[in-house]
């Protein structure tokens, strides 16, 4: 969901750590949705209905649906890389450096998607502590690992061991975590339900997932299309794209974290029947995200412009500082966005923001942003004024179904 540009200021990135790191993300994005959102959206419903076995039930299922998934598709993945690798890379890469790459982080994605169900479980429950313990665990030995590796001169495959012992260890967290709430009596989701065949509740979770799952996917093609439209970019403004889009990240990230714990209280009055606590779920998500971004607003575009100038020259935040509120303004379209995603994944629609995403992005964005990057030659200017476009188009979607759904009067 996130506007992020891919394009980055010399030197380029390794071709063949560009082409493993983007198969690994695209792995991890699809089952970070697949089972992660739609385990919490599940979780959090059998909880408000107080059903902790319930709860117990739905992770289960989901960790044995993405098994049963990630095994089949992570080995083909492997068996099919240099082919793959060479499709993305071109005849730049360094086919055998790059397989050697993508296959040592090919574990690390299978334990991230059984983290993911693990993170949607603990959120849905409202033990978001842990998952912020697992993410913390995760960049420290991710990025303690890769620099203790390169400088014991591994090379870059030290960088996909570090990144995949990153991945394994939050899931380790997040498993101790469980382990510790089971000796202290509590139901939680049972490692040999791995065993057990998918069912009802698994195909539920699918049902659920799958959208989240293609939303990951081709939220990829995002920066793909920034990418073609600002191809005949000059490099400063290329820089200046990049920082901006980096900085205006942090704004996504802090009302995501909102998101995601409104997403949860609000699928937990769904499932306890209770109209006034939906309500107010919604009324908590606007007001605590309402203060954070009018801090995001305020403070955004002078920190952005004080790094700009301390640490690139001067064509480049040249360049940068017309566009630093234009681009800032955004965080109004994302508190809209957080709100309107919580009402329609906690009614279990995830079809909905796939749609407003797949429409606002190839038949609003790429359009428009054509025409005023490459056509009417706006650089990166025209470049901010699309991404709002893309908003427009994509909450108006969305709105579409979250007024449906809040008529429905739904909360069981």
């Amino acid at each position: 969901m996130t506007r992020c540009c891919s394009a980055r200021p010399a030197p380029p990135r390794s071709p063949r750590r560009l082409a493993a790191g983007s198969l690994t993300m695209v792995a991890v994005m699809f089952f970070a949705g697949l089972g992660g959102t739609a385990g919490q959206i599940l979780v959090a419903r059998a909880w408000g209905a107080g059903d902790p076995g319930g709860t117990r039930l739905v992770a289960e299922r989901a960790l044995r649906l993405i098994l049963a998934i990630a095994l089949p598709l992570l080995i083909g993945i492997g068996l099919a890389a240099p082919w793959l690798l060479r499709l993305i890379g071109g005849a730049a890469i360094d086919t055998d450096l790059a397989t050697a790459m993508l296959w040592i982080c090919l574990p690390g994605v299978l334990f991230s998607a059984l983290g993911g169900v693990l993170r949607g479980y603990a959120t849905g429950i409202g033990e978001t502590r842990v998952v912020m313990i697992a993410s913390i665990v995760s960049a420290t030995v991710d990025i303690a690992g890769s620099v203790a590796l390169l400088a014991a001169g591994v090379g870059p495959l030290g960088v996909s061991i570090g990144s995949a012992a990153g991945m394994a260890s939050a899931t380790l967290t997040l498993a101790c975590w469980l382990a510790l709430r089971h000796r202290s009596g509590e139901q939680t989701p049972r490692w040999r339900a791995l065993l057990v065949r998918v069912d009802e509740t698994s195909a539920e979770v699918w049902r659920i997932g799958w959208p989240e799952a293609l939303l990951g996917v081709f939220s990829a093609g995002a920066a793909v299309v920034v990418t073609v439209l600002l191809s005949e970019s000059s490099p400063s403004e290329l820089a200046a794209a990049r920082v901006v889009e980096a900085t205006t990240a942090l704004a996504w990230t802090a009302l995501n974290g909102i998101g995601s714990a409104g997403l949860s209280l609000l699928a937990r009055a769904l499932g306890a029947g209770r109209r006034k606590e939906f309500r107010q779920g919604i009324l908590a998500m606007i007001a605590l995200g309402s203060a954070v971004a009018l801090v995001l607003l305020i403070a955004g575009p002078s920190l952005t412009g004080w790094y700009l100038t301390t640490t690139f020259e001067p064509d480049v935040v040249g360049t940068a500082q017309p566009i630093l509120l234009l681009a800032w303004v955004q965080v109004a379209w994302i508190l809209c966005s957080i709100v309107l995603l919580g009402i329609c994944r906690s009614h279990k629609d995830t079809r909905a923001s796939l749609r407003a995403s797949m429409i606002a992005e190839y038949l609003v964005f790429l359009p428009v942003g054509w025409l005023l990057c490459r056509h009417w030659a706006f650089g990166v200017q025209g470049l901010f004024l699309t991404h709002h476009a893309f908003w427009l188009a994509f909450c108006a979607i969305l709105a579409i179904s979250a007024v449906r759904h809040l008529r429905s009067g739904e909360l069981s």
